[in-house]
């Protein structure tokens, strides 16, 4: 009888921190433990004591709201930078804005180094993979986690590209970034930046790359969604 306080303030505590987490993504990092890719480790000149990653989530936003549709747009390719206080970062998964509550079907690419130039050469990219998500609607973080984690590093490339492609769809939403240019700052949380990125247009949505016309590479667009992810020091 004596313990049953005790929980119950540990229950008030723990439903306090829970309260405070925006969003809950502590479940995350322990999804897929084991599997990260090949092309992203550590580089000989960077001390091995460094390579040490926290715990501790971050969520870098670029916000849900004031965005904007194309039906001939099924992709967007942008930058990221990391704070050169940091040794790199490791990306567990991003959250989209996906304008209907449907099942949809993501595909991930990334690259080392700005994706400006790149748009149509797939052998520039890293394929991570396929990944089904369940569409929240307009406005509502939709979860992707990575099936592996992604590991980048600040030294010696100073930008990673990334490119997200809706396979056989195009309902992602994003922000209209025209009166802007491509690698305008985005967004910044002190740990890394977002930057302004390229919209993707295919006549065919189940193609994620078209190497015959440059004339598919759109207007500047914004990323509507966040990275999830956490620093090594």
């Amino acid at each position: 009888a004596v313990r049953v306080p005790l929980l119950n303030r540990a229950e008030k505590t723990n439903q306090v921190s829970t309260q405070k987490a925006l969003p809950k993504i502590d479940p995350m990092p322990i999804l897929y433990p084991t599997l990260d890719p090949a092309p992203f480790v550590p580089l000989s000149t960077i001390a091995p004591t460094r390579n040490f990653c926290h715990g501790k989530l971050f969520n870098i936003s670029t916000h849900f709201l004031d965005t904007h549709n194309r039906d001939d747009i099924s992709g967007i390719m942008f930058d990221i930078k990391i704070s050169q206080s940091w040794h790199g970062i490791v990306v567990y998964g991003l959250e989209l804005n996906i304008e209907k509550e449907q099942r949809r079907t993501i595909h991930i690419y990334t690259r080392q180094g700005s994706h400006v130039g790149f748009e149509t050469n797939p052998k520039a990219w890293t394929d991570l993979g396929t990944h089904v998500v369940e569409g929240k609607g307009a406005g509502a973080p939709t979860r992707l986690r990575f099936r592996k984690r992604l590991r980048l590093f600040s030294q010696p490339i100073s930008r990673h590209g990334i490119y997200i492609h809706q396979v056989g769809d195009n309902n992602m939403l994003y922000h209209n970034r025209s009166q802007f240019r491509v690698g305008d700052l985005e967004q910044n949380d002190g740990n890394m930046s977002i930057f302004v990125g390229t919209a993707i247009k295919r006549g065919d949505v189940s193609l994620p790359f078209n190497n015959k016309t440059n004339d598919q590479i759109d207007f500047p667009i914004g990323f509507s969604g966040s990275l999830i992810y956490s620093v090594c020091g």
